[in-house]
């Protein structure tokens, strides 16, 4: 009797520690997916899809499938009617050489349906519309060849499509040349670390796109800083007021 009671305890007490492992685990990334660029897909519409949340390469020798399960149940937190959240592999090229990793991701639903309507024949020649999942569009991306990938998930990071348009087009003809087309970059901030920048033609920084986005992302920011304020490191508290705010300022991004 006192074995098994003691063994019970243990498994209690082992349960508790994970439990408590996985609550501070959801808050550090809910807290980095609200303080980084994901803010733009959670509290306004800006990016139909975020990363810089969590991630790891699928060649790293550390790559703990068990972790990938504990981050792919906590993403699901942010699963509503409108936002999406899993795990997904995304695959990066760096100077000709290819990266890939899974990464943690979030999704705006209509936002999503909304990229994919404007731009009819880039996703419909892969079967991908309003409608479609946000997994299978973004799978479908994934397996697609280098430069109409890229441009995929320039569409999905919510670039503007003057920008998109410019990497596409230096991709192709460092591809074929070996010659780097100058460039500048814009360069939003976030509550937190690294925020979001994209590649422009040189002098092209004020291009009439790009202000826009500033402009939208600037009130993003000024809400979500007060949201912050009043909720601390309440992770809980704070997801839950972004999505009150954003329920009820739906045309956010229109003002």
């Amino acid at each position: 009797m006192r074995a098994g009671f003691f063994i019970l305890c243990v498994l209690l007490l082992h349960s508790h520690c994970f439990a408590q492992t996985d609550q501070l685990l959801e808050q550090k990334l809910v807290l980095r997916a609200l303080d980084r660029g994901p803010i733009f897909t959670l509290l306004g519409d800006l990016k139909p899809m975020s990363t810089d949340i969590w991630q790891v390469p699928l060649d790293s020798p550390d790559l703990d499938l068990g972790m990938v399960d504990r981050v792919r149940r906590i993403m699901s937190v942010f699963n509503d009617e409108r936002t999406y959240g899993d795990v997904i592999t995304i695959t990066h090229t760096l100077k000709n050489q290819q990266k890939r990793e899974l990464q943690a991701v979030v999704f705006d639903r209509v936002a999503l349906a909304t990229t994919i309507e404007r731009h009819p024949d880039y996703f419909g020649k892969y079967g991908i519309t309003e409608s479609s999942h946000p997994l299978h569009v973004a799978v479908t991306i994934e397996h697609l060849p280098t430069l109409d990938r890229e441009r995929g998930y320039g569409y999905l990071f919510g670039y503007p499509d003057h920008a998109v348009d410019f990497f596409c087009n230096a991709r192709r003809k460092w591809t074929q040349t070996g010659e780097f087309v100058k460039r500048d970059f814009v360069t939003i901030n976030t509550f937190g670390p690294n925020g979001i920048v994209w590649a422009v033609p040189e002098g092209k920084k004020t291009h009439p796109e790009n202000q826009r986005f500033v402009a939208r992302a600037d009130q993003i920011n000024d809400v979500y800083r007060e949201l912050r304020k009043k909720c601390g490191d309440n992770h809980v508290k704070l997801l839950s007021s972004v999505r009150e705010w954003k329920a009820s300022n739906p045309k956010l991004d229109e003002k």
